[in-house]
């Protein structure tokens, strides 16, 4: 076919279909119109860990998740805090973040836009061109601040564990939160103990690990900007004590109190000696007998270990030095000794330096018999020598003050001096010499022991004098004196021999002391046995069982005899005997010596150490 016969046939066939057309008539209706509705959306976009107003303080994540319950397909999710865009995803579930770091402190919006299909099957939304958006608005405000301190209302001990109370301070913004364990005196925390919310909120929190004695706590918040610490609240609990109690000779009880946390550990770890062998204790206080020769007057260092069940490792420890005795407030008395009269003991206190010509003040003391409190005191004067004694006047029951070269009568009522008698009314004066007053006679002795000299001080007449052999020693109603190793007697107005006493190796006796009311003249050799002498019968008592005793002392109390034998190996420690006035030895007790020099005096049932303990039990 040619161009010119296609040009043709295209007209007819226009010319026919428009005539066509042209002779056809229509009738419209109303029937022939369909609207056509929008269906309705259900799809849902869920988001989690958002609110609206919600404040931020450290990066949050959220979830999202559309649900186009089998009708909506997701097409975008676009996320944008202030319009800076955080996400774009086309997952109908994911996650997000919102990092506060970058923002300002303050008010943020943050927009979920989310595009959807519309559900409707239409050719258009078949072919994605029908869409629906949907748009979740949130405000959050961004918080850069600091955490607020919370302040411990009270630590206090319950049930022996520990518990620690605070309150709660609204709108406190924090992440991290820790009670804090310090030992006193500001060093660094020993704990740090992570407490959550829950434990936050209770208000309360029940440590029950600390077991020391003296803590400090705090109370620490954190968050991503900073970190505070409240205020340090004390808690200082007694240390439980822990003493010593003798036996007998060769044994003691070690007594201790309840630990105030004994429920913050199960029980205590014991060190027994001499044998180092380990015991369990009760944490809630008890006694324990160590079969161990006990020291009076030593401490010793006695310690109880804190252990827990479920750990081998050791807590800490209580410890103590135990020295078997009660203590008292009168320590470094020159002598002590017992009024009857007034059922007082009483002391006399070297108060100053111990330098040279230094000047000390003679304190005069009353001391309860029970428990060595301090009824009655009084400064006497001020001397600048070392040496002062004190003695009871066994007849008149006043107090005697002995010093270099004068002697003071005292009222033991008054603490009054009543009378004072010196030397230089005897003899010359002279910086060799020492007094002494026994009732009614002054003694005069030279230093170096050459001679002594007695004097009725009532009718100062010259009594007695000689030289010295050794040691010189006179009763305290000055009826008797022991001097060249034999025992003279006042008769009248002089001294006579009544006893010569056997040197044993050629030494004399070297300690004596004399008991008028009984008649008894008590003296010992280091080379051989203590003898009770009772001169008014003239018979002889061997204390058979011990030799070797320095030191003599009478309780006339109890009316026993205390003697000590010293340690020449060691020179640590004194054996003290009892001994009645028969000769037999009682009981015996280690006493603590160590050339430091510690006395020891039996007064009234007690044994009084100067370092100021005494002991009321088993050596009496």
């Amino acid at each position: 076919m040619t161009a010119s016969q296609k040009r043709w046939t295209y007209y007819l066939t226009q010319f026919l279909f428009l005539s066509l057309f042209l002779s056809c008539s229509f009738e419209f209706s109303e029937d022939h119109f369909v609207h056509l509705e929008q269906p309705e959306s259900n799809a849902i976009m869920t988001v989690s860990s958002l609110e609206n107003n919600m404040i931020v303080s450290q990066p949050i994540t959220s979830n999202y998740i559309f649900n186009g319950n089998d009708k909506h397909r997701l097409y975008t999710v676009n996320i944008a805090i202030d319009n800076q865009g955080i996400l774009g995803s086309t997952e109908t579930n994911g996650s997000f973040e919102i990092n506060p770091d970058p923002l300002s402190e303050g008010e943020h919006e943050v927009i979920i836009r989310f595009q959807y299909s519309s559900g409707s099957k239409s050719l258009a939304d078949l072919n994605e061109l029908e869409r629906y958006e949907g748009i979740l608005r949130y405000t959050i405000i961004v918080d850069k601040s600091s955490p607020k301190p919370i302040t411990i209302l009270g630590v206090n001990v319950i049930d022996g564990s520990i518990y620690v109370n605070w309150n709660l301070t609204e709108d406190n913004i924090y992440q991290e939160a820790f009670l804090n364990v310090y030992p006193p005196d500001d060093y660094p925390a020993r704990r740090k103990i992570e407490l959550n919310q829950e434990i936050i909120n209770s208000l309360q929190f029940n440590d029950t690990i600390s077991t020391d004695l003296a803590m400090d706590f705090s109370i620490t918040l954190k968050n991503r900007y900073g970190e505070i610490e409240g205020e340090r609240v004390n808690l200082t609990l007694e240390k439980p004590n822990m003493y010593g109690e003798i036996i007998d000779g060769s044994s003691y009880k070690l007594i201790w109190e309840e630990h105030p946390l004994y429920n913050n550990f199960d029980n205590y770890s014991y060190n027994v000696r001499p044998n180092n062998t380990f015991v369990t204790l009760s944490n809630r206080g008890g006694e324990y007998i160590v079969n161990d020769d006990p020291t009076f007057g030593q401490q010793e260092y006695h310690s109880l270990n804190l252990q827990r069940n479920d750990s081998g490792l050791n807590l800490h420890h209580v410890s103590e030095r135990i020295h078997f005795g009660k203590t008292f407030d009168v320590p470094w008395g020159q002598t002590y000794a017992f009024n009857k009269e007034r059922n007082s003991i009483f002391t006399v206190v070297l108060d100053g330096s111990s330098s040279y010509n230094a000047p000390r003040d003679v304190m005069l003391y009353e001391l309860d018999p029970e428990n060595l409190e301090v009824l009655n005191s009084k400064n006497l004067f001020t001397i600048y020598d070392s040496y002062v004694d004190l003695t009871i006047n066994s007849v008149t029951n006043d107090l005697i003050i002995d010093l270099f070269d004068s002697s003071f009568i005292v009222d033991s009522s008054s603490l009054n001096i009543k009378e004072t008698i010196e030397s230089t009314d005897y003899v010359s004066a002279s910086n060799f010499i020492f007094t002494r007053l026994r009732n009614k006679f002054l003694i005069i002795e030279r230093y170096n022991g050459s001679d002594v000299s007695i004097y009725n001080t009532e009718t100062d007449q010259l009594l007695y004098q000689d030289t010295v052999n050794y040691s010189f020693f006179i009763a305290d109603d000055g009826s008797a004196l022991f001097n060249q190793g034999s025992i003279y007697l006042l008769n009248n107005q002089s001294y006579e021999v009544i006893k010569e006493i056997e040197r044993i190796n050629n030494v004399s006796a070297h300690e004596a002391i004399f008991i008028p009311e009984k008649q008894l003249c008590v003296y010992s050799n280091v080379y051989g046995n203590p003898v009770i002498y009772n001169y008014g019968q003239n018979t002889s008592t061997i204390v058979s069982e011990i030799t070797n005793i320095y030191n003599i002392k009478y309780d006339v109390v109890n009316e026993k005899l205390t003697m000590f034998q010293r340690d020449y190996e060691g020179y640590q420690i004194d054996m003290a005997y009892l001994v009645n006035l028969n000769g037999q030895v009682e009981k015996s007790l280690e006493c603590f010596e160590n050339n430091n020099g510690f006395q020891y005096y039996p007064l009234d049932g007690k044994l009084i150490s100067n370092q100021g303990i005494f002991l009321d039990t088993y050596f009496n």
